[in-house]
């Protein structure tokens, strides 16, 4: 237990980090490995879509065709891992080199830690389902890949029993309309992590943590994913079915690439006057859904910039649409939780202590309307009895 403690109380001091001269390889690897194992995973497919799906499709069509597409997206993969990694290798090393190199390794050992413990979390959380559903007399791989079993019990049922809306024979309007449907579920569900004290606490307040951004270098945008997986899949299958019958595989899949390449700067501290100066890198980083410098405002401390560019579509549209829409200023906002507060520079910290906070506050606070607000409140709202591991 002392152990426990004097590890949960421990913080990395910048004299400590500056001693990690061996850093920079680490960033290389870690960069490499990372985004290779993004693009494994394919991002750039449709969440409600599957990879079998994707060999389907590709198995429908003639060896010529098959070939063709494959090519494309290969050479996309490629073009991608090469654009992400120069971008965070680069970031790295530039801004070293103009900022204390102490306080830029202590950043990146803190909050890269904390992103490798959140996702060992996460599966930690999905060997769990396995073993609790071994223990009740299932298999140990229904209750791990309980989420993707429930997508395929869904996905059957939705096809069967949702209605398609609304059929156009223009594939450019079909993407058009199911890029601009899916962007308004994930607006609202980031739109959600802001306003909810749980989400916020258990989820998504590690993210907005670091006071300089690296693309491996800030914790997952969701710390438990899994918490909102689901409904993102419900959500997604249910609007795909509404606007048209077949998936439009090959063009979301493009579509998805190509964006992908501009995500990589929604975190780069070094690249943000780069991709604000520009007019076309501005447009293209629009286009994609508000990547880049309209990002990095999300981020910001400042307290008028809470809810800015939340990630709203194609030219930011519900951003537009709902008032969050922000341009970037000329100059790099400071960026972190509002007003910069002091925080414990500790990666447990980082991702338990928002969980160990309501947990504490359910166990402190005896009222039950007080427990209620404490998990369904409204993020500013605050019990009598509270304690916050993570600002000091």
């Amino acid at each position: 237990m002392r152990v426990l403690k004097q590890i949960w109380n421990f913080e990395i001091t910048t004299e400590q980090a500056a001693k990690f001269t061996w850093l920079p390889v680490l960033i290389i690897i870690l960069s490499a490995g990372y985004i290779a194992m993004e693009l494994l995973i394919l991002p750039s497919l449709p969440e409600f879509l599957t990879v079998s799906e994707f060999k389907d499709y590709l198995n429908q069509n003639d060896a010529d065709k098959n070939n063709t597409v494959l090519i494309l997206f290969v050479s996309l993969l490629i073009i991608t891992f090469l654009t992400r990694q120069f971008v965070s290798v680069y970031g790295f090393f530039i801004k070293s080199k103009i900022t204390n190199r102490a306080l830029v390794y202590r950043s990146f050992l803190v909050y890269t830690t904390s992103g490798i413990i959140g996702l060992a979390a996460s599966i930690v959380l999905l060997l769990a389902g396995g073993l609790i559903f071994l223990a009740s007399g299932y298999s140990f791989a229904d209750g791990a890949m309980f989420i993707t079993k429930t997508e395929t019990y869904l996905s059957a049922g939705i096809s069967r029993y949702i209605p398609t809306l609304f059929v156009t024979h223009s594939k450019i309007l079909a993407l058009l309309l199911t890029l601009t449907v899916y962007s308004f579920t994930a607006y609202f569900m980031h739109y959600l992590t802001h306003v909810s004290r749980f989400l916020w606490h258990v989820a998504h307040g590690p993210h907005h943590l670091p006071e300089f951004l690296h693309p491996i270098g800030v914790p997952l945008a969701f710390t438990f994913d899994i918490v909102l997986l689901l409904p993102k899949i419900i959500s997604m299958a249910v609007l795909s079915k509404l606007f048209y019958t077949e998936p439009l595989i090959l063009e979301m899949g493009i579509y998805s690439l190509l964006m992908y390449n501009f995500e990589i700067f929604n975190h780069t501290t070094v690249h943000y006057n780069f991709i604000r100066k520009y007019a076309l890198l501005r447009f293209l980083t629009q286009f994609f859904g508000g990547h880049g410098a309209y990002h990095y405002v999300h981020h910001s401390s400042a307290k008028e910039h809470q809810m800015a560019n939340l990630g709203g579509g194609m030219f930011l549209v519900w951003d537009r649409i709902f008032g969050t829409f922000v341009d970037p200023p000329v100059q790099p906002p400071a960026i972190g939780w509002t007003n910069n507060p002091a925080i414990y520079m500790n990666p447990l910290r980082v991702i338990f202590g928002g969980p160990a906070r309501i947990i504490y506050e359910l166990r402190m606070n005896k009222n039950w309307k007080t427990r209620f607000l404490i998990l369904f409140g409204p993020i500013n709202y605050e019990p009598e009895i509270s304690i916050n591991y993570i600002k000091k």
